[in-house]
């Protein structure tokens, strides 16, 4: 039955002492207990469950949340908000999965002699201890649950590695526990009122709750959705850096019309109040159509929509006659991502919701002017249109391809190239491999090949055709990454070295080729070859950067060539602090690079909202060393058909780095 309370459930972690690429936990949900000191098989538990949509995939249980350890020790990560009866509560279990609490990448040569690094091991938990996945604890300061409210519940997680594996294939024995923790150290709490106007239509009864959410400013990546409670008032728990942390709020769904505050900028401990949000009742519309390649005319599977609004505060008075031409198209960057949609594999949109949870963009307020949105996907140009949203499957978009849909085609161009390898896999084996494109002297991947290529016995080079967009770049630089087997089991990183290529020019023009076509139909221009990728094993880099903060990253780059970093948001000098980093990349020559990142506006109506990434200090350059070679049976994450001229590499080696 609905409730007339709700929790909010937040983490941050403690991980183990050690060198790892990742620590990840499954969580399976939290419970809370209005008895003081409850067990797991008391009554009265009411349950918050895993948000829907964001299970990890794992095998065992794909309902789980994964949490990334490393970067939730500096910082909390929202799990779900949940409704609760009213009341005092006591007692927290946090669920953590038994048959698989999680995963462990260590770094090379973090464990014993006969470990491999840079593989997943799996956590499990103590035999001794059959108690040990009932998480629970006692709180100090009571969850107070009142109706039309939302409480937080900041909840720390501590992991202590038992046992260490003995040999590659064995298990980390591990034990957790949890405990409270401040809010005030972590999360600002956001809350307001959703003002309604307008009657509601018979329509829109079934259409799901009307939400208020928070994304990071800029861009389209939720972090915390509310549903709007009795009497219009929202309550959201943001997780906030030392230094802020930028958000746009919006309102949503319900059968009513979008609003948002932009850019409000929240620290940890601040109550920020009276952020209310104005709404009108209003009949809902399906928001469809078809995304096609311009070239071809097909549809493009897994194009991305982003539908964008305006503050109604900030529409003219009076508000001018709804029209096809959409403020968010000529000034994007005062807008906010309201929906999202994703195409199917015919390219039409959008994919069907349910009955609790309906599509955003299939119950749209009906009259809506002044939007716009975004289309993109892997190897196309970013294409914005202004949107009129009208009675029915009856819309206006100003670079549609028809006059009741918003039909739209992206344009594109090819790369045309090899990949190779230096000895083929042996029979009954085989290497697959992915090839990327990015923006040249930047991380920024714009495609990639939509299947990889798959080398079996006696193949040693493979063509591809690789889209990417024709606006505003001048050259893109190419990368190709192996996907290798360790022991039968796919490994999260390569034993291939990684090839690269930097600077290869941009088609001329649309449906254009690179290697450029010649005039007549003979002769086919040679593709573009990337280096012959060799099996030489596994690596890593360790490492520590110098007063870091949430915008700093260390980048890989190979041949000028940006291949793979650190993630956003891992380190910080802070309470507590993180200044380490851990990298898994092949042996090879390379360079390190330490970036700070800061957020820009959008100054064009088709670019993207992005990040501008300025290096700091000079580029350190690094070898990671070979592994010896094995005369045995291969161990490693690749293998030759030739052993006796590219023996099999062993057990991966270690560098470190000097500070960034």
């Amino acid at each position: 039955m609905p409730t007339s309370a709700s929790v909010a459930v937040a983490f941050v972690t403690n991980p183990p002492a050690g060198i790892f690429r990742s620590v990840l936990m499954n969580i399976s949900g939290v419970r809370i207990n209005k008895t003081s000191g409850a067990t797991s098989t008391d009554p009265g538990w009411v349950t918050i469950a895993v948000p829907s949509g964001v299970g990890s995939g794992n095998q065992q249980n794909p309902g789980d949340l994964q949490l990334d350890m490393l970067h939730t020790q500096t910082a909390a990560t929202f799990f779900n908000i949940g409704g609760v009866p009213v009341g005092t509560y006591n007692t927290v279990q946090v669920l953590v999965d038994p048959v698989l609490p999680g995963t462990i990448v260590p770094a090379c040569q973090a464990g014993v002699a006969n470990t491999e690094g840079c593989i997943n091991y799996q956590m499990q938990f103590d035999t001794s201890n059959t108690t040990q996945n009932d998480v629970i604890f006692t709180l100090s300061s009571p969850i107070v649950a009142t109706a039309n409210a939302t409480s937080p519940l900041l909840i720390q997680l501590n992991l202590t590695i038992n046992t260490l594996p003995v040999n590659t294939g064995d298990t980390y024995g591990v034990s957790v526990s949890a405990s409270e923790v401040n809010i005030g150290s972590y999360l600002a709490t956001v809350s307001g009122n959703v003002k309604i106007t307008g009657t509601s239509s018979p329509s829109t009864a079934h259409v799901g709750p009307q939400m208020v959410s928070a994304e990071l400013s800029g861009t389209n990546t939720v972090i915390e959705t509310a549903i709007v409670k009795q009497k219009g008032v929202y309550t959201l728990e943001l997780p906030a850096a030392p230094s802020g942390t930028s958000y746009d709020i919006f309102a949503a769904g319900g059968g009513f019309t979008f609003d948002s505050i932009q850019n409000l900028v929240v620290t940890p401990g601040q109550l920020v109040a009276g952020e209310d949000l104005s709404v009108k009742s209003i009949t809902t519309t399906v928001f469809a159509g078809i995304i096609s390649d311009g070239c071809t005319g097909v549809g493009i599977p897994g194009a991305q929509l982003q539908l964008l609004a305006p503050a109604v505060s900030d529409l003219p008075t009076p508000r001018p006659t709804p029209s096809a031409t959409g403020l968010c198209l000529s000034n994007p960057a005062q807008c906010v991502v309201v929906a999202n949609a994703t195409t199917d594999m015919s390219g039409a949109y959008p994919l069907p919701g349910t009955t609790l949870i309906p599509a955003p963009f299939g119950v749209a307020p009906e009259g809506e002017s002044d939007l716009a949105v975004r289309v993109s996907a892997s190897g196309y140009t970013t294409l914005m249109s202004s949107v009129f949203l009208r009675a029915g499957k009856n819309q206006i978009c100003s670079a549609g391809t028809s006059a009741t849909e918003c039909n739209v085609s992206l344009t594109t161009g090819y790369i045309n190239g090899t990949v190779n390898l230096v000895t083929d896999p042996p029979s009954g084996t085989s290497v697959m491999v992915e090839v990327f494109a990015e923006n040249s002297g930047t991380n920024q991947i714009v495609s990639a090949l939509p299947t990889p290529l798959v080398f079996r016995n006696q193949q040693t080079s493979l063509p591809f055709t690789l889209n990417v967009p024709v606006s505003g770049v001048a050259a893109f630089d190419l990368f190709a990454v192996a996907v290798d087997p360790y022991l039968g089991a796919t490994s999260p990183f390569p034993g291939h070295d990684i090839s690269v290529l930097g600077g290869v020019p941009a088609p001329a023009a649309p449906c254009a080729f690179i290697p450029p076509s010649p005039l007549g139909a003979e002769p086919t221009p040679t593709p573009i070859a990337l280096p012959p990728m060799d099996c030489v094993g596994h690596g890593s880099i360790s490492g520590t950067v110098q007063n870091p903060d949430v915008n700093t990253s260390v980048e890989v780059e190979k041949q000028g060539v940006q291949i793979l970093g650190t993630s956003q948001g891992l380190f910080s000098s802070d309470t507590p602090s993180n200044t380490e980093y851990t990298l898994c990349v092949p042996p090879d020559d390379y360079t390190l690079q330490r970036f700070e990142t800061l957020p820009t506006s959008t100054a064009e109506p088709t670019d993207v909202p992005t990040a501008i990434a300025t290096p700091i200090g000079p580029p350190q350059p690094i070898t990671v060393p070979q592994p010896a070679s094995t005369s045995s049976p291969c161990p490693s994450s690749c293998s030759n058909q030739d052993t006796s001229t590219s023996p099999c590499p062993g057990n991966c080696t270690s560098t470190s780095a000097s500070p960034l």
